[in-house]
């Protein structure tokens, strides 16, 4: 799967990424990869904001890679809030919706969200915004990068990772 510079600024980048600069990313090749895009030099989390949309992946896999990004996080968190189960509940109510995206599940993973505070950590982030994902198929990209973003940045290369491996997977 490849993407336009054009397909990118029709996704709205943050303003650091204007037309210049993303023109200048992509060089003298008219399209790029999910793995050139993985290789360029700009921080991991504008590559992972390209990657989530999508362009490259269906919703399913928006819901997994968020559940990946909140697991990252949700370990540190359960150590120390031990009592408060609320993060995992969200997610286990994500999975729900990846297993089986009924209209319960899905409404269990709205419910799972918004009883989670989501100001207390960034594993609660996480997992409030893999229940957005799941929840509301129409801001999955948004809410996926959320996820990610609400993870600490030495869980970026995997995940950076982790979506070139289910992009690829989509390419086999």
């Amino acid at each position: 799967m490849h993407i336009t510079a054009e397909r990118v600024m029709k996704l709205n980048p943050c303003s650091k990424y204007n037309v210049q600069k993303v023109l200048k990313l992509f060089g003298k090749r008219k399209e790029l990869s999910h793995i050139q895009i993985s290789k360029l030099k700009i921080p991991y989390i504008d590559k992972i904001w390209v990657l989530v949309q999508n362009h490259f992946l269906t919703h399913e896999q928006q819901i997994l890679f968020s559940i990946f990004s909140a697991e990252l996080a949700l370990s540190a968190w359960e150590k120390k809030h031990y009592n408060d189960k609320r993060p995992r509940k969200a997610l286990d109510a994500a999975r729900n919706v990846l297993i089986e995206p009924s209209k319960t599940n899905k409404k269990a993973a709205k419910a799972a969200a918004n009883s989670a505070d989501f100001t207390a950590s960034n594993a609660a982030i996480a997992a409030f915004c893999t229940t957005r994902v799941a929840a509301y198929p129409k801001y999955a990209a948004s809410f996926a990068f959320s996820a990610a973003a609400g993870t600490a940045n030495k869980f970026r290369k995997a995940q950076l990772k982790f979506l070139v491996n289910i992009i690829s997977d989509n390419e086999s």
